[in-house]
């Protein structure tokens, strides 16, 4: 008699959806029978990418999607999500029935992250600062990608047992906090160009797009079209165009000073990860001196944070191993 079980888990984003069916026996790891990336822009809606990936796929047991905006939880349970960054409208009872699903859980995407830490192994994450980690301490994520978001993951005692839980944030778009004159100059143009200046005008793939106008216009300069956030970070890493470098300059002492903000506002003992697809594109420029020293000018509070383990998540889905545990759970 067959006792496998089988779940689908998602991570659903401004760029991409990803998507894993897995098979799990017993105590034994997960076996990922298949596993798809889609571009989330060239569809008008989730369902035919469910439609695709779900073909000729056994009875699923359980089902957790990973979406990148705020999900709201109705009194009954029933649950939707409207994509912060793409026209796409979740809801889990449609989603359900029309995918004859009995469990279908949805979650925010980096809510997502969080729960997939424990899931991740020493080659799945690089370490900027070691710190003086605690096992059971807190732990937090902050992810730029399309968008910006942050989940502080918590470790607590329930009956008899080890639980996970983790506590979502729309930290994008909270208001900038200019930390010099510079960053005062960037955010008096963002307020000239959008009515207001946040994180996530800045610390996201169209931030970096925003980053780069605004360091074309400061040097008076006739930058290159770039249209995409990766063709800038490849010019920066590459030293090719010097408005390039200015922007990832910005954008790393930006990122640094939001993290510090974070590990500030719920001291992340267990470790702070940076997620998100930015991040581990540019590794290397993160490991440069002055990265830490951004994260650590926030005195008289420098001590506590040179405490704080810091790492960039490496792995190129943890949303999906978080969003597999919670098919499983729920």
């Amino acid at each position: 008699m067959d006792t496998a079980l089988h779940y689908l888990a998602g991570d659903i984003g401004g760029t991409h959806t990803r998507l894993l069916l897995a098979r799990v026996e017993g105590r034994a790891a997960p076996h990922y029978l298949h596993r798809a990336i889609y571009p989330s822009s060239e569809y008008d809606a989730l369902d035919p990418i469910l439609m695709e990936f779900l073909l000729d796929a056994p009875d699923l047991d359980g089902a957790c999607l990973a979406v990148a905006g705020p999900v709201i939880t109705e009194d009954d349970g029933r649950q939707h999500v409207r994509l912060t960054n793409l026209d796409w409208h979740l809801d889990s009872r449609l989603l359900a029935e029309r995918f004859e699903l009995d469990r279908l859980h949805l979650i925010n995407d980096v809510e997502a992250i969080g729960y997939g830490l424990a899931a991740l192994g020493k080659r799945d994450v690089a370490t900027l600062q070691a710190g003086r980690p605690r096992g059971e301490g807190v732990r937090a994520v902050l992810a730029a990608g399309t968008g910006l978001g942050q989940a502080i993951v918590v470790t607590r005692a329930a009956h008899r047992r080890r639980r996970v839980q983790v506590i979502p944030g729309e930290a994008g778009h909270r208001d900038l906090a200019p930390a010099n004159l510079h960053e005062v100059q960037l955010w008096e143009w963002l307020h000239g160009q959008y009515g207001r200046a946040t994180w996530e005008h800045c610390l996201s793939g169209p931030g970096l797009l925003d980053l780069y106008r605004f360091c074309a216009n400061e040097q008076c300069m006739q930058a290159p079209p770039r249209h995409e956030p990766a063709a800038i970070t490849a010019a920066a890493m590459h030293d090719s165009d010097p408005v390039a470098v200015a922007a990832l300059d910005l954008f790393v002492g930006l990122y640094a000073s939001a993290a510090a903000n974070l590990a500030l506002a719920c001291l992340p003992r267990g470790g702070l990860y940076l997620g998100g697809g930015i991040a581990p594109q540019i590794l290397a420029r993160l490991r440069q001196p002055d990265f830490l020293a951004h994260f650590l000018h926030k005195a008289p509070m420098e001590h506590l944070l040179r405490e704080i383990p810091l790492h960039v998540i490496t792995h190129d889905s943890p949303g999906l191993l978080g969003a597999l545990q919670v098919a499983q759970e729920v």
